[in-house]
């Protein structure tokens, strides 16, 4: 199992909390933040490609994955499942996912957002997020790093 998630503040949350919880359930997985300079956003098939090299049989994406229907149809015709948890703007048309997780969709309506949080956020889930933003910042830079080179040389 694969999650996927984002390189922002929702994102990271959001896989931090994920594969957390799923370790807690004894869950083996490995889980991915695209370095933005090097990968864009969200998730794109070359993830998915890289995931079935990696012997990934469902990728699961937070924050992401609701507009990405080249990737998701990629998984699924590598005979990947794919779940797709977001809130972003749905497009002209909904990924073909096993499953779909948005605020808009079935039952749940439009989800409200209130003034009062109560996200009990312990001291060891916030250093656990700073860990992996530390952890991108550094592949960030090696990866700007290694363009401005590839730069200088087509010079």
């Amino acid at each position: 199992m694969m999650i996927f998630g984002d390189y922002d503040v929702d994102g990271v949350s959001s896989v931090t909390i994920l594969v957390k919880a799923l370790r807690k359930l004894g869950v083996d997985l490995l889980w991915r933040v695209p370095v933005r300079l090097c990968e864009g956003y969200w998730i794109r098939p070359q993830a998915v490609i890289d995931s079935k090299e990696q012997g990934i049989h469902l990728i699961i994406t937070v924050d992401n994955g609701i507009a990405e229907l080249e990737a998701v149809d990629l998984a699924r015709t590598s005979s990947m499942d794919l779940i797709v948890t977001d809130h972003h703007y749905i497009g002209h048309q909904l990924p073909n996912a096993n499953a779909l997780v948005h605020p808009t969709l079935g039952d749940y309506g439009r989800v409200e957002v209130t003034n009062g949080s109560s996200n009990d956020w312990s001291k060891k889930d916030c250093k656990c997020a700073r860990s992996l933003r530390s952890i991108m910042a550094e592949k960030r830079d090696s990866c700007g790093k290694s363009q401005r080179k590839e730069r200088r040389s087509r010079s």
